[in-house]
């Protein structure tokens, strides 16, 4: 019944290998650091997915658009597989290695926005194991079927033609939730040294709480 979009979320959103190596999916993002005095206990994440799978997920589940009431049959059927990899994060808290499971993703909305090519767009929060001062992430697919990435500036006319998405930058795109309690303003975010992958490099960003 729903082979079409089983197969993407097996094939596209799980990691396979491409013999073309090239991406299928893609999915932009946007974090803030939670926490408090002690450090980050918490990242609340944005994914917006392309349209072209938003369409897919819709055609597949007989969904005319994607609201708030479809959002734990969404996340059942379209996001909790891809704990069995780890969501594409590779994330160092306090110096070790943090491996998202299952149970660590709460608060899971999904909804459509509404546009002329309507996105899919995920929002959930990652619990870490404790709050931390010193956080690192990064996510990738490192066999590059989903380009996942923070959202880029628009390409400036000193860099024209198809390959100037090498010169883009991240926005502004990481920030703390100086309201969450007390102290967690004196966090900062920075960009990190990038992570060599087979298709490149891929983002680093750095949360360090004074």
């Amino acid at each position: 019944m729903f082979r079409s979009v089983f197969l993407a979320l097996v094939l596209l959103l799980a990691g396979a290998v491409s013999a073309s190596a090239h991406p299928h999916v893609w999915i932009s993002y946007k974090v803030t650091a939670l926490g408090d005095e002690r450090g980050v206990s918490a990242l609340r994440f944005v994914w917006e997915v392309d349209p072209m799978f938003t369409e897919m997920v819709k055609g597949d589940f007989h969904l005319k658009t994607i609201a708030e009431k479809d959002s734990a049959f969404i996340k059942t059927h379209a996001f909790d597989n891809l704990h069995k990899f780890h969501y594409y994060m590779d994330i160092k808290s306090d110096g070790k290695p943090f491996v998202p499971q299952l149970a660590d993703v709460t608060d899971f909305h999904a909804r459509e926005i509404p546009d002329k090519q309507p996105t899919l767009e995920y929002t959930f929060t990652l619990k870490l194991p404790k709050p931390t001062k010193d956080l690192s992430f990064s996510l990738y697919d490192p066999t590059f079927y989903v380009d996942i990435e923070p959202p880029m500036q628009e390409i400036g006319a000193d860099h024209p033609g198809i390959m100037a998405s090498a010169s883009y930058k991240p926005k502004e795109f990481v920030s703390v939730d100086a309201g969450a309690a007390k102290g967690v303003g004196a966090c900062t975010a920075k960009e990190g040294h990038p992570r060599e992958g087979a298709w490149g490099t891929f983002p680093v960003f750095i949360v360090t709480c004074h």
